[in-house]
Order: structure tokens, then C-alpha cells, then sequence
């Protein structure tokens, strides 16, 4: 399992050259996400960190972006996705498999259950991405839920990501 960095485990996130707090919910809203989620994090900065969009990082977008959790949670959806078919259709050739793992793990598809938790209301976004709608734009409500595998996985492993994407996919 991939651990979080030492540096944002218990603590606060920080700009260290400018003592800026990084971006994160507050103690309510991170309460109301992991009830919507279904998941309660251990380490809250990973749910602050699923839920950062890069337009809110003040060009720390590695640090405190939304992105490498994406990417990683991109993977474990489609680990789990791939194994789910594979158990529900023993039978099936890969030709037969792969439109249905498309479709299950496309952007399309996250977008609609990140609208369907209603993630869009947690999302940290800039002013400007906010007054524009970015907060229920598809591909960002896409990113997150993926951001989300991905911290789940972080969080508390594979079978915590695994139960989270059977109840929602």
C-alpha cells in the first residue's frame, strides 16, 4: 500500500516558503464528504487533498492537487473493475470484456457518480473555476471521484477502495 508522505501525515499541509495553510475542508463539510463517500478517514489531509482542485494550489499542484491521487485511483478502479467482470462473466473473452470495462471506468462514468455522492459541493476550487461552474463540471467531478479511489486506497488499502467502488459502480 502507498503510504502519504511523512510531511502530511498529522499535520496541517503548509507552504513551507510562505507558511500558507494548504486548501481544506472544513471540519463539517469533511464530515459530510466521508458520509457520502462512505468512508472515514484516518488521515483527513488525504480527503483535503482528494477534494483540491490544481486551480486552488497557488502553484503547489503537486503538494496539494487532487492529481497524483487521481492517477493512482484511476489504477485501482480499473484493478477492481477488471476483476469484478472477470468473477461476473467467468466465460467471457477479453474482446467481450473490454467495451465493458471502458464504459465502466470512463470519464462519462465517474463523472456521474461523483454528480450522484454529490462531490461537486465539496470540491475546493478557485473563485474564478467556481463562478464558471467548475465545481459540477464533468471532468472535474471525474477527477475526483477517481482523487477518491485513490485516497480510500492511501487511507485504509485495497479492500476499503474496493468496497467503496462495488457500492457506487
Amino acid at each position: 500500500m502507498i503510504k502519504p508522505n511523512s510531511s502530511h501525515t498529522g499535520k496541517r499541509r503548509r507552504n513551507r516558503a510562505r507558511g500558507e495553510p494548504a486548501p481544506s475542508l472544513t471540519k463539517e463539510l469533511r464530515a459530510a464528504c466521508e458520509e457520502a463517500i462512505g468512508h472515514k478517514f484516518k488521515d483527513g489531509d488525504l480527503l483535503d487533498r482528494a477534494m483540491t482542485h490544481r486551480s486552488a494550489t497557488q502553484g503547489r499542484a503537486v503538494e496539494w492537487s487532487n492529481e497524483r491521487l487521481e492517477f493512482l485511483g484511476d489504477r485501482v478502479l480499473g484493478l477492481v473493475i477488471v476483476e469484478a467482470l472477470m468473477e461476473r462473466f467467468p466465460t467471457s473473452r477479453e474482446g467481450d470484456l473490454a467495451p465493458r470495462l471502458n464504459s465502466l471506468v470512463s470519464r462519462e462514468t465517474c463523472a456521474i457518480i461523483g454528480a450522484g455522492l454529490g462531490l461537486g459541493k465539496f470540491l475546493i476550487v478557485d473563485r474564478s473555476e467556481r463562478s464558471t461552474g467548475g465545481a459540477n463540471k464533468p471532468s472535474l467531478l471525474a477527477n475526483a471521484v477517481e482523487a477518491v479511489i485513490g485516497a480510500v486506497y492511501t487511507d485504509a488499502g485495497l479492500p476499503a477502495a474496493r468496497k467503496f467502488i462495488l457500492r457506487h459502480w
